[in-house]
């Protein structure tokens, strides 16, 4: 059965080759500061300043709610974005971490 990347062009492969290596070295150095410092300060001042900006401006002048509530609201999707950033962690160390001593699905030619 043909692989995925079966009837790519030698160059394209290579370029895609190329791609997921720099994604792995990216990944690499990310990982060696350590799953804390990612999983909780990764995008957490554009976070912060987008959701606050956006409750007090949008909610509190525009919508005239409670501040108490957009407050609440604030913390519920500033933790919800540590999730996913925890989610994002364990997607990576999979999709990246575990396959590194294995050769890519793309550059082999071998069948899987």
């Amino acid at each position: 059965m043909a692989g995925e990347y079966d009837f790519m062009l030698p160059e394209d492969r290579a370029q895609k080759v190329a791609e997921l290596t720099n994604k792995r070295q990216a990944w690499t150095s990310t990982r060696s500061r350590g799953m804390a410092r990612f999983v909780l300060f990764n995008n957490f001042w554009r976070e912060a300043v987008f959701i606050i900006l956006w409750g007090f401006l949008f909610a509190v002048c525009l919508l005239h709610l409670n501040i108490a509530l957009v407050l609440r609201a604030t913390m519920l999707i500033l933790l919800l974005g540590r999730g996913f950033n925890l989610l994002e962690w364990h997607w990576n160390e999979r999709r990246y971490f575990h396959r590194s001593n294995r050769q890519s699905a793309i550059g082999s030619k071998e069948p899987r």
